[in-house]
């Protein structure tokens, strides 16, 4: 019985620390996608063009930092591989230009596909009131369906339509990288289970 107790606590005590663990790394997927569009944002109004450089260089490098801690976590501990996979895909959009807006990227990050279904269905009134412009809800909504898309959740053929047809050069390089990794894990899976054979 106590046994069963101490092995309870730890596994509480876990669990806790793994869910801190990823709160901060959402904290900080936030803070740095929002340095990032406030560059993009501010440009040269406030920084020269040496310093929007390097402002930008230096958050790149910090998300790229962020991208090796997660991939190293999730070495250490298999139960946040899954919990991880949308964290490091979100990242690597960020980096790659694919997704600018940090509040779809953070709930991307977080794997919220509710939050993110509201927040498509908010971009819809926002257009109508007037409150946005075509090409803000336009970008929004193709980040929002991808992210949609990458947390493996079901769009209509509507969806995929508007998703293939406007699709930004960015997202189209994204998903043709993504696509040759994938494939590649596959051959490597082959060749290893071929030589355990």
């Amino acid at each position: 019985q106590g046994t069963t107790n101490e092995s309870n606590i730890k596994g509480n005590k876990g669990a806790e620390e793994t869910e801190l663990l990823l709160e901060n790394l959402h904290d900080q997927i936030t803070r740095l996608t929002q340095q990032l569009t406030e560059l993009e944002e501010d440009k040269l109004d406030i920084l020269s063009e040496e310093e929007y450089k390097e402002a930008k260089e230096d958050t790149l490098e910090e998300i790229e930092e962020l991208k090796r801690t997660i991939e190293k976590m999730k070495l250490g501990n298999l139960t946040l591989v899954s919990k991880l996979g949308a964290a490091q895909l979100a990242m690597q959009l960020t980096v790659s230009n694919a997704f600018k807006t940090p509040e779809i990227i953070g709930l991307f990050a977080k794997s919220q596909p509710k939050a993110l279904r509201s927040k498509l269905e908010e971009l819809s009134r926002e257009l109508k009131l007037g409150n946005i412009d075509k090409m803000t809800h336009q970008q929004q909504t193709i980040e929002i369906l991808m992210a949609l898309q990458k947390l493996g959740e079901e769009l209509s053929e509507r969806e995929v339509q508007f998703l293939k047809n406007n699709m930004s050069d960015e997202m189209k390089k994204f998903e043709n990288v993504e696509n040759v990794q994938v494939q590649q894990k596959a051959v490597d899976m082959a060749k290893a289970k071929l030589g355990s054979s």
